[in-house]
């Protein structure tokens, strides 16, 4: 199951003090169709993923080098990000 839009490619990542930045081309914006249902499925999904790795707590999902307050307009991502069982939980 792909999660991101098409085009979507990682330019960097980044770990400090147990925040994982990662930086993602404009794609991931400019191609997402949209729906909160999408953008919540690929933010938690990458933040669940990234945090089962011990040495990372939270993750900051950023755009060409940018911080973005969102990424199709429904879910705030503009500061780092902490795993979330409720979610995962409620998917089961």
């Amino acid at each position: 199951v792909k999660i991101f839009t098409e085009g979507t490619e990682v330019k960097s990542v980044t770990i400090k003090d147990q925040t994982e930045y990662d930086d993602l081309n404009e794609k991931i914006v400019k191609n997402n169709a949209g729906g909160s249902t999408g953008e919540m499925i690929m933010v938690v999904s990458t933040v669940n993923t990234l945090t089962e790795f011990t040495d990372i707590h939270k993750v900051q999902i950023m755009v060409e080098g940018k911080k973005v307050e969102t990424l199709s307009g429904h879910m705030d991502v503009s500061v780092p990000l902490s795993r979330s069982e409720q979610i995962i939980k409620k998917s089961l």
